[in-house]
């Protein structure tokens, strides 16, 4: 009996010499997964922080405000006039998307952000309101600047595809901040918003700007025999009609 006992001893002690062994493999095993992936992890993370800290500061900026991957939309254009000190439609702010070649209001790509800056040759926000405010006050001195300027925000703020014309609220609107000391902006606000047509065509809007140029307040040298649009025409008479001169 005491020999039976004996062996059965010792394949028990084997037994349990096993499992103690599988469960120190298994240990070693799980700790050098874990030591692998904390391996790993330590070495993504460098990589991660300097993939961020590689990005130029306008590149910083655009990661801060845009929508998504290619775009600043309208909320994150708010947040960064704001941040700049400058309301979203003022004419600085149309200045910088000029410059960017925006095409549409409301909306910069992150190509255009990119480029805007490096034509305004600025790095950080306080230059680029700077750098603003002295370019306005240029273009409203420099006559061929400012036609650029003046043709390019009817494509700017055009909401159809085609670009051929724009509302006329939104028309008058930009008339008032492109032109607002001009002789007749007021009175050609005004005049359409009576108006039964939706829109202004790119030609009318471009007459616009040589008739303010040309035609005094009192619109007593406007000749209708010259070839200006009729949506001119109608509204020299009806300057007249309503004694708005």
């Amino acid at each position: 009996m005491t020999r039976k006992y004996t062996k059965k001893s010792s394949g028990s002690t084997a037994s349990t010499t096993n499992s103690t062994a599988e469960i120190v493999d298994l240990t070693t095993s799980t700790s050098s997964v874990g030591k692998k992936r904390k391996s790993i992890d330590e070495k993504v993370q460098p990589i991660t922080k300097k993939a961020l800290n590689s990005l130029t500061p306008v590149q910083s900026m655009f990661e801060k405000y845009k929508d998504d991957d290619e775009t600043i939309g309208p909320e994150g254009i708010a947040r960064f006039c704001s941040d700049v000190g400058l309301a979203p439609d003022s004419f600085e702010i149309l200045v910088l998307a000029w410059t960017m070649n925006a095409a549409k209001m409301g909306y910069f790509s992150k190509n255009e952000f990119s480029s805007g800056f490096e034509k305004l040759q600025c790095g950080d926000l306080t230059a680029l309101k700077k750098q603003l405010t002295t370019t306005s006050q240029k273009l409203k001195h420099d006559t061929t600047k400012f036609t650029d300027l003046y043709k390019y925000a009817f494509g700017f703020a055009s909401e159809v595809e085609s670009k051929k014309s724009v509302d006329l609220v939104t028309a008058a609107e930009m008339l008032k901040l492109l032109l607002p000391e001009g002789p007749h902006t007021t009175n050609f606000a005004a005049f359409l918003c009576t108006q039964p047509n939706k829109s202004i065509n790119k030609d009318q809007w471009l007459c616009f700007l040589e008739f303010s140029r040309t035609v005094k307040a009192d619109l007593s040298n406007y000749d209708d025999s010259e070839a200006w649009p009729l949506l001119l025409d109608q509204f020299s008479e009806w300057v007249q009609q309503e004694k708005r001169i």
